[in-house]
């Protein structure tokens, strides 16, 4: 199932589609910092944002689970923006994750891409913003 809002992202012809880039790989790639990174469990939804951002000339990151990414965010500047979903699977909330990428590790661009409605977070000073599944792009 794919989000209404990036519907029209989603190739109809039977074409290549990019990867999410597993943790192992990230050594390989060029240097560069990433436009974004992604922390959700829905792989699809990785695979989506990395292949739009692709497409509009960005560089993004997607990861699963947050202990792929807890093993290279030490490669990153802390101002690289993080959307992380609040629902990641095995009672694993995005709340805590940014909570902990922002006091335990430094990070300042943290968001959460969930489908929840902003308001039931209420103020959550180390985020910059929640917003819905869409790439920052």
């Amino acid at each position: 199932m794919v989000p209404k809002g990036l519907a029209p992202y989603v190739p109809f012809a039977a074409t290549a589609t990019p990867k999410a880039i597993p943790p192992s790989d990230i050594s390989s790639q060029s240097h560069q910092a990433p436009d974004f990174v992604l922390i959700d469990d829905d792989k699809l939804i990785g695979e989506l944002w990395v292949k739009i951002a692709s497409q509009k000339g960005k560089k993004a990151l997607s990861f699963s689970k947050p202990e792929d990414f807890y093993a290279i965010m030490d490669s990153l500047p802390k101002t690289t923006p993080i959307y992380v979903d609040q629902s990641l699977g095995d009672n694993v909330e995005g709340l805590q994750v940014t909570k902990k990428l922002h006091q335990e590790h430094g990070f300042t661009h943290l968001y959460l891409a969930t489908g929840y409605d902003p308001s039931e977070f209420g103020n959550v000073p180390w985020l910059k913003g929640i917003q819905d599944k869409m790439p920052p792009v």
